[in-house]
């Protein structure tokens, strides 16, 4: 066995599995972070006339799904990176 054979290539289906996953939860997670951006809150506020203390209020209803979201996106991706290994 030649030492090139032992390790499998830089571009190799792990590799691109790996990062085709660490991606895609990278993006789920941005836009599970724009669910609590105070600018997109307060124009989606200003869009439906929600003022002042209710748009804290919509904050404070979105932090929890978000607070959720966030753990289970992390282990499903560490579920998903350690069955393509």
């Amino acid at each position: 066995m030649t030492p090139s054979s032992l390790k499998p290539p830089l571009f190799g289906y792990y590799y691109s599995s790996t990062f085709t996953a660490v991606y895609g939860a990278h993006a789920v997670a941005g836009g599970v972070a724009s669910a609590i951006i105070p600018s997109k809150i307060t124009n989606a506020a200003a869009l439906v006339g929600l003022k002042g203390k209710d748009e804290s209020q919509l904050l404070k209803t979105l932090i929890w799904p978000v607070l959720a979201l966030t753990p289970s996106v992390g282990i499903m991706l560490e579920v998903i990176v350690l069955m393509s290994r």
